[in-house]
């Protein structure tokens, strides 16, 4: 990072920020953690030659014995989310299935649970959209979860999750099956700038961005455009413009 070229290009710098960043990640909690074993190494060492035993120190020794086990837990979490896409934040959509209000219900008490599960974990939860249901439920609701590897930790909920409970809203209190799907994209920020190649009849415009081109971005499924209508599109889903699901693009390049 000391080569004064290097920032000359500024994709190539961002580039390498990202990459010495995402090193850091990995080796800053690993050194922290190889310090703590041995430091608690050299306290059992103390605490074997003591002729007596001390209860404080042996206290001290087993909380943070306890504590290393869960960091070395969290690293090992860590280390399976390896994907392009598990660092980034994420985009839950929930639909209820066949049922009415059962399934209606059923994907409610899935936000909920997203929702809960988000914060315990300290990531930031925005509800993008949601559609209520008739009588009770919903018929369909969009979440954006905020944090560090909150696609990677999400990404496995993706599919048809089922309940099968004595329904509440049954008079004669009958078992019901309600299923929900539930998608989960990771959400990335991509600006796109095309050029034109060519010569142009007056010879104005060549290599001169076109304005009329589109990009297909999708938004809940749908085909729309970047540029002025993307971005209506964009918030009227309560999105920031710009923001794409990633996955289901690949089905429409065809």
């Amino acid at each position: 990072m000391a080569d004064g070229a290097l920032w000359a290009d500024s994709e190539r710098a961002r580039a390498t920020v990202a990459e010495v960043k995402s090193l850091k990640g990995w080796l800053e909690p690993y050194h922290a953690l190889r310090k703590r074993v041995d430091e608690g190494r050299e306290l059992n060492e103390l605490l074997e030659a003591e002729s007596h035993v001390d209860l404080a120190l042996q206290r001290s020794l087993e909380t943070e014995a306890e504590q290393i086990a869960g960091r070395l837990e969290a690293l090992e979490m860590q280390n399976m989310l390896r994907g392009p896409d598990d660092a980034r934040d994420a985009l839950l959509t929930i639909h209820p299935g066949a049922g009415g209000t059962e399934s209606q219900d059923w994907a409610e008490m899935l936000v909920r649970m997203y929702t809960r599960w988000a914060e315990r974990h300290g990531f930031v939860v925005n509800v993008l959209d949601i559609l209520p249901g008739e009588e009770a439920g919903i018929k369909s609701a969009e979440i954006e979860i905020r944090g560090q590897y909150a696609f990677g930790l999400l990404r496995a909920e993706k599919g048809v999750h089922r309940l099968v409970r004595i329904s509440p809203f049954d008079s004669q209190s009958r078992r019901h099956t309600s299923f929900a799907s539930v998608f989960v994209y990771p959400e990335v920020d991509d600006e796109i700038e095309i050029e034109r190649s060519g010569q142009a009849e007056d010879g104005y415009r060549v290599g001169q961005p076109d304005p009329l081109l589109r990009l297909p971005t999708v938004y809940d499924g749908e085909r729309s455009s970047h540029g002025a209508e993307g971005e209506r599109r964009a918030q009227g889903h309560g999105r920031r413009p710009g923001s794409v699901h990633r996955g289901v693009p690949e089905a429409l390049r065809e």
